[in-house]
């Protein structure tokens, strides 16, 4: 089950036990290789961008809508 946070004009959807640590810079690269926490990257239409936080491996990646 996810919890729902709201930020401004943002809402984030996570585990329980990561609410209180997420914020908005989890979703800017920058903010990640400022903390060196990238392990990984992947280019494709755009870059992913792996990191770990504490025992978390994740992904943060733009999401592109299809067009019309």
């Amino acid at each position: 089950m996810f919890k729902q946070h709201v930020q401004g004009n943002h809402t984030v959807l996570s585990q329980p036990k990561y609410t209180n640590q997420i914020t908005l810079d989890w979703f800017d690269a920058n903010y990640w290789q400022q903390q060196n926490k990238i392990v990984g990257a992947k280019k494709g239409r755009a870059t992913a961008w792996f990191f770990k936080q504490d025992e978390l491996t994740a992904v943060l990646r733009h999401y592109w809508r299809g067009g019309l």
